[in-house]
């Protein structure tokens, strides 16, 4: 029914057609008269409160609704803002006032008091009550949100920056970025990049090619000196990532540096004691390896191409497999016993075995080691090896000598006997032992003062063959 009509009909009709329309509203609505009682409510306001119509109309709000303030203590009336409005005829907007439920609890509200010109009947001022619980919430957890941000800003090394692509200058850096260039946020809030002006010169055009990257809508991560204001240089690493609009458009990016000197200090502390490692390992004359039980070879020296022919990339990437066959067939059985033994037993690994060069001669090497370690998991062994071929073929030389001249001296009719200055016995031969019938016992012992007492109780003058 149009509302020209409707004004015609009977006061009842049109009572019950203004409540229908009230009530199909989201926010509360009441009507107060000039002392402030309720005249009218609409369902939001009811369910809002918890209040059934009847408790609210001919009450007075203030008392109703809004008799204390949130802690519990008292609200007076006369400090009331809806008060304020009845008596000064004018509209009050209250952003942020609490009302009570009838179960006792209070509820954040935002409202609007429009007091009536002409006031018709009872009702002498309007209310619309906006229930912002929703709203507080948002606000409570958007600010616990931001603390905890801050807290986590200002108790980590990394500084997070963010910059606006659109207004070309950096909008955000937290705490830790005035800790790693030593320069305060508000100094750089006005720069397009944070780090074009302080990277060191060989390292700017680095920046601004990441700068492009981003507003090409692509991530950066890169390392680079700046400067502090303290004088020194500090390594950074910086990892970017860009932000688009609505319209996939760049219109900020987001990073996050991190000050990695101390990193590249190590490194460079690391890189020149492998490099030392390295320079000694190639002036000493062993070979040393690391390999697994398998003798999978994980490093060796580039000494063993001096040594056996091969490079450490073939050896490395050959497999267990491949030094082993290199032992010769009858040192292989010896040599591979001692080996597992060193991974099950921990005892010691120390064999001189034969093995084939890549020319395909054979040599004698000296191999070792004292333990094992573990490393991800897998078991290692750390050893040496190192070329006696020279003193395999000396000591055989000096057998066949030896051999030789021991022939020699037991061919002879004649006694042959080899004292050193200090009386020790360095050769004698079997003529020797049978002249003078020296018991087995004597001829087992290299004291030849020994020798020399026996021989001389089977003498008559043994003072003077003494002294002879």
């Amino acid at each position: 029914m149009p509302l020209h009509q409707l004004l015609k009909g009977s006061p009842r009709e049109l009572q019950r057609e203004m409540q229908l329309i009230l009530n199909a509203l989201v926010e509360g609505i009441l009507g107060a008269d000039a002392q402030g009682n309720g005249t009218f409510c609409n369902a939001s306001l009811l369910r809002m409160t918890g209040y059934q119509g009847k408790e609210l109309i001919g009450k007075n709000l203030h008392t109703v609704l809004h008799h204390s303030h949130p802690d519990g203590t008292r609200y007076p009336e006369e400090e009331c803002t809806l008060r304020k409005a009845f008596k000064s005829q004018q509209p009050v907007h209250a952003m942020r006032e609490f009302i009570w439920r009838k179960d006792g609890t209070c509820l954040p509200v935002e409202y609007h008091a429009h007091p009536l010109p002409q006031p018709t009947g009872l009702t002498a001022c309007v209310i619309t009550v906006h229930d912002i619980s929703e709203r507080e919430q948002a606000v409570a957890a958007m600010r616990t949100s931001e603390e905890r941000f801050q807290q986590i800003s200002k108790n980590i090394d990394q500084a997070f920056y963010l910059v606006d692509v659109i207004a070309s200058r950096l909008v955000y850096a937290s705490p830790a970025f005035e800790t790693i260039t030593g320069r305060g946020c508000q100094e750089v809030y006005q720069k397009p990049s944070p780090w074009r002006d302080y990277a060191v010169p060989a390292y700017r055009e680095r920046v601004v090619a990441d700068y492009d990257r981003l507003l090409a809508g692509r991530e950066t991560k890169s390392e680079y000196q700046i400067w502090h204001t303290d004088g020194s240089t500090r390594w950074i690493k910086d990892h970017a990532k860009p932000i688009r609009d609505a319209n996939g458009r760049v219109c900020m990016f987001a990073g996050v540096a991190e000050d990695i000197t101390a990193i590249h200090e190590a490194r460079e502390t690391l890189r020149q004691s492998e490099e030392r490692f390295r320079r000694i390992l190639t002036t000493v004359a062993e070979v040393a390896w690391t390999s697994d039980e398998n003798r999978r070879t994980i490093y060796i020296s580039p000494k063993v191409e001096a040594v056996l022919g091969y490079g450490k990339q073939e050896i490395c990437e050959a497999g267990g497999s491949f030094r082993s066959g290199l032992i010769h067939p009858e040192d292989f059985g010896r040599v591979n016993r001692g080996y597992h033994a060193l991974f099950t037993s921990q005892k010691p690994f120390d064999e001189e075995y034969r093995i084939r060069r890549k020319d395909g001669s054979w040599i004698w090497i000296h191999d070792r080691a004292s333990g094992v370690h573990e490393e991800d998991g897998i078991v290692y062994a750390d050893g040496v090896f190192s070329d006696i071929t020279r003193r395999k073929q000396a000591e055989a030389e000096l057998q066949w000598k030896t051999a030789f001249l021991e022939a020699q001296t037991n061919s002879t009719i004649d006694g042959v006997v080899v004292v050193d200055s200090n009386g020790k016995r360095l050769l004698h031969n079997q003529r020797y032992a049978e002249m003078f019938r020296l018991p087995r016992e004597l001829t087992a012992i290299t004291d030849h003062r020994a020798t020399l007492q026996y021989v001389a109780t089977l003498l008559k003058n043994s003072d003077a063959f003494i002294a002879a």
